[in-house]
């Protein structure tokens, strides 16, 4: 299986999915071998902690609770968020206004998030905030000096160990948690690289592009870079630059490439880079060189130029001899294989499992037509979404609207057995997080969002563990029921379908 990431524009996680979802499932599977703890809500609105049997481990005394990733959770006192341990002992005081949990291998890291008013910026205050032409104000101050700033921290949780600490606007989100990748005791944080060990946090000196599809890494020494291997040692002597345009023999034409562009008011951006020989590559696959001169299409209604003057996307196949470009040519959208010795290719065998998809995990390339979707599609039925789902590389999530009703209807289908999993007859769709197997679902299209129901069901048994119940459901097994006043939240475990709140 190759997977890889298409974005609009540019591409800059390309194959560094199937890195970064196998950090992801060890840290899932780490957290599944130690005892699991649900927080458990008492009948005072209280949380504490039981394990999957209910039996109670952590007193109710949170607000608010989250599950554990790896040996923490989340918990919430007087409005604000702090993160105990398995032990229940409380790792970072409830201070913030926003915390969240990553896990790079068995180490833990928390963002968190506070407020704080930074009153000495004076030419930030504001000038007579009380004044009133009517005079019908009792505000009298000249002026306001709340400054707000929000103060960013990392935080290493196995050793309250603070490596990043910075200062910014309210509606800035500097670390966002799925730009953090992590490998081999090391973390890359925007462009800076750290080394865990034994506890302990190091800042390693150099300004790091990211990691690359054979995971060393691309340092940055002025316009330049280098590739590095994980010991910090320079691989090999190849310096890269990112060109402003690259030129290539397309059939018998110099075609003429830009970096940067705008096409047909859509801005498109290439990875591409070269080396000091000026070969070309596409990031984040410094191992394969883009062809320098491209042959004639396979058939003569297909231009070569024209699929590359209107390229979107160009980007590397990890692991292969192939690119895949995505071209607009009359306004008709195709994606296009291409080898490194520059033909191109025509043999779905060979590229049968090849996966293009969104930053948001909408499956582009193949088709709908090559996964043997649009055969068994009922008349008038208009595909939205494709997700190819975490528990079979051949079953795909597909939902769109049926028409002339406009229901939203979801369904998964088996590409390999050309069937469905579940029938193109549900509302709604969602993969639970930890239990790929296990899918939420909703019959009715309730457009009232308090009288949704939702339950879960097993794909590999086809049993429905849990029927339609929930007004709300998180795919973390977050469970909802609405009162008279107010929205009852707690959580059930999506495997048995038990709920964890005393009754």
């Amino acid at each position: 299986m190759f997977d890889t990431i298409y974005t609009h524009f540019p591409i800059s996680k390309i194959s560094l999915f199937l890195f970064l979802m196998s950090q992801a499932f060890m840290a899932t599977a780490q957290q599944l071998q130690a005892e699991t703890l649900y927080p458990w809500k008492s009948k005072s609105g209280l949380i504490g902690y039981c394990n999957q049997d209910g039996q109670l481990k952590i007193q109710p005394q949170f607000e608010n609770a989250s599950l554990f990733t790896n040996q923490f959770a989340v918990i919430e006192k007087d409005g604000h968020k702090g993160v105990i341990s398995r032990e229940g002992l409380i790792t970072l005081d409830c201070l913030y206004e926003e915390v969240q949990l990553v896990a790079v291998g068995d180490e833990t890291l928390a963002i968190s998030r506070r407020r704080y008013n930074a009153w000495w910026k004076v030419n930030h205050w504001k000038l007579f905030p009380g004044f009133s032409i009517m005079g019908g104000t009792n505000d009298k101050r000249f002026f306001e000096t709340e400054v707000t700033r929000m103060r960013w921290e990392v935080t290493l949780l196995s050793n309250k160990k603070i490596f990043i600490s910075s200062t910014y606007r309210p509606n800035e989100y500097p670390y966002d948690t799925s730009n953090i990748q992590y490998f081999n005791r090391k973390i890359l944080i925007n462009e800076q690289l750290y080394l865990i060990d034994k506890g302990h946090v190091k800042q390693l000196s150099g300004v790091f592009k990211g990691i690359l599809t054979d995971s060393t890494l691309l340092r940055k020494k002025g316009n330049s870079y280098q590739i590095i291997g994980s010991d910090l040692k320079p691989q090999g002597n190849a310096i890269f630059k990112v060109p402003e345009q690259i030129t290539i023999k397309v059939s018998d034409n110099i075609q003429e490439l830009k970096t940067t562009n705008v096409i047909s008011g859509v801005k498109v951006k290439f990875d591409f880079m070269e080396d000091q020989h000026a070969q070309i590559f596409v990031y984040p696959d410094l191992k394969k060189i883009f062809p320098g001169q491209i042959e004639k299409y396979l058939n003569d209604k297909t231009d070569a130029t024209e699929i590359i003057r209107n390229a979107q996307m160009i980007c590397s196949v990890p692991n292969t001899d192939y690119f895949l470009i995505y071209s607009i040519i009359n306004n008709l959208k195709g994606f296009y294989i291409l080898h490194q010795n520059g033909s191109w290719e025509s043999d779905s065998r060979k590229t049968k499992d090849f996966i293009i998809r969104s930053n948001s995990g909408n499956v582009l390339y193949p088709s709908i037509h090559d996964l043997g979707i649009d055969a068994v599609l009922p008349k008038n039925f208009a595909v939205k979404r494709i997700e190819r789902t975490m528990s079979n590389k051949n079953w795909f999530y597909v939902s769109g609207m049926s028409k002339p009703e406009v229901l939203p209807l979801s369904g998964i289908f088996d590409s390999a057995n050309k069937r469905w999993v579940l029938p193109l007859a549900y509302s709604s769709l969602a993969e639970m997080k930890a239990h790929p197997y296990i899918w939420k679902f909703e019959q009715e299209n309730e457009k009232d969002y308090k009288k949704k129901k939702y339950g879960l069901i097993n794909l590999h048994t086809g049993k429905i563990i849990v029927p339609p119940i929930y007004n709300t459901l998180n795919t973390d097994g977050k469970a909802g029921i609405y009162g008279t006043d107010k929205l009852n939240e707690f959580y059930i475990n999506p495997v048995t379908g038990k709920e964890y709140r005393e009754l």
